[in-house]
């Protein structure tokens, strides 16, 4: 569930970037890089982000055919305050930045449930990056150790097969 785009995207551009961040350090740097590498005068960039903040449906089955019982969450979840918050963050930390660089951009926020897995957030950038017509996806590579070396996270993983360029920001 997309909340809202905000941002200063103008009607013409050249190129249209997507960028994948979460609330780290590697997703600034990709967001970094892509200020000082890769963007052109006139190309717009969106940013994704997707908060994993919805509760899953609870529910009980007792193999029994209609015995399915569906059950509210115990401990619910507060969407719009963990949404506002990720808003705040991400404002916080790129508006002024792209501003001053003179940056066309919109920040996309997604709503997710708890348990949504790497598959699902990189169906979410896909959709977003064919609504805009992007000409690249851009995600942070976050080192996660596998086996005594380090690989890109399972986001990264999945968006490599996405069927458009897709750049890992190391």
């Amino acid at each position: 569930m997309e909340i809202s785009a905000i941002g200063t995207t103008k009607e013409a551009g050249l190129r249209t970037i997507v960028v994948a961040l979460d609330a780290d350090v590697e997703s600034l740097r990709a967001l970094d890089w892509v200020q000082h590498e890769f963007y052109k005068p006139g190309d717009i960039l969106h940013m994704v982000h997707v908060c994993r903040c919805m509760s899953s449906p609870l529910e009980v089955f007792h193999g029994v055919p209609g015995t399915t019982l569906h059950v509210a969450d115990p401990s619910p979840h507060n969407e719009s305050r963990e949404l506002a918050s990720a808003r705040e963050f991400f404002m916080g930390r790129v508006e002024d930045k792209l501003q001053k660089a003179g940056i066309p951009w919109e920040l996309h926020l997604f709503a997710d449930t708890v348990n949504s897995g790497a598959a699902d957030i990189a169906t979410i950038i896909l959709k977003v990056a064919q609504k805009v017509d992007a000409v690249i996806v851009v995600l942070a590579r976050h080192d996660k150790p596998k086996q005594g070396w380090f690989g890109p996270g399972s986001v990264a993983k999945v968006c490599e097969a996405l069927p458009l360029p897709v750049y890992i920001v190391p």
